[in-house]
């Protein structure tokens, strides 16, 4: 092992371990770290010469293609106390002058469902804010709540108001994404009905915002 490890066998590179009777080792992961931002003067000797130092490994190896490394790879350690020291230690630091990124490998299972709590966080604690502009100047920000409230769970309606008088437009936070965009693409353009104390010819216009180019515009109007 310690003479061949990854030296050229028919112009490829060798990968030597100990064959594992106890199959768990491989199908659940534990040890196993992901490392990318590899500069290509790394193969799998130099890796594996690198991560030594933390523990017993199992297997090494950077993934490589026709046109050589691909700039990651991954360490099998046998524990995952091994695998936590090579984390802490070398996370983000320079190997041949290039940052690396290390972590614990994860399943593409174990990414896709990391992905849609992420997504699922995002939409249940972000507000979306959409701008509305064109409101008679004698519309209230009551008015303004109801006439939004039929598309889903308003946070807030607020108009942009000077010397006690609106401006003629206002904002409104919808607690999710898609409530925001269906009230959207429904006001966008509408004509609000007489009992809001609205004139036939004032059309709503809305536009989506960010929180910060909103809070800057409530932020001016106080």
């Amino acid at each position: 092992m310690d003479s061949l490890m990854c030296q050229d066998l028919l112009g490829r590179p060798m990968r030597i371990m100990f064959s594992q009777r106890d199959s768990t080792l491989r199908t659940t992961g534990v040890g196993n770290i992901f490392i990318k931002g590899l500069a290509s003067s790394i193969d799998g000797a130099r890796l594996h010469d690198s991560f030594s130092i933390f523990g017993k490994i199992l297997s090494c190896k950077v993934v490589c293609d026709a046109h050589g490394s691909k700039g990651y790879g991954f360490v099998h350690f046998a524990t995952f106390e091994a695998a936590e020291k090579a984390i802490k230690a070398l996370d983000g630091m320079l190997l041949d002058d290039q940052l690396v990124s290390i972590g614990h490998f994860k399943t593409f299972q174990e990414r896709h469902v990391e992905q849609q709590v992420m997504a699922q966080d995002n939409e249940r604690h972000y507000p979306v804010s959409l701008y509305v502009c064109n409101l008679p100047y004698s519309f209230s920000e009551q008015q303004l709540y109801r006439a939004f409230s039929p598309f889903g769970s308003i946070i807030s309606a607020k108009l942009m108001m000077e010397a006690g008088r609106s401006r003629g437009f206002g904002f409104v936070s919808f607690s999710t994404l898609n409530d925001a965009t269906t009230a959207a693409s429904v006001m966008n353009g509408r004509v609000v009905q007489k009992r809001l104390d609205v004139q036939p010819e004032n059309q709503l216009a809305l536009q989506p915002v960010s929180r910060q180019t909103a809070a800057c515009d409530l932020a001016q109007s106080q």
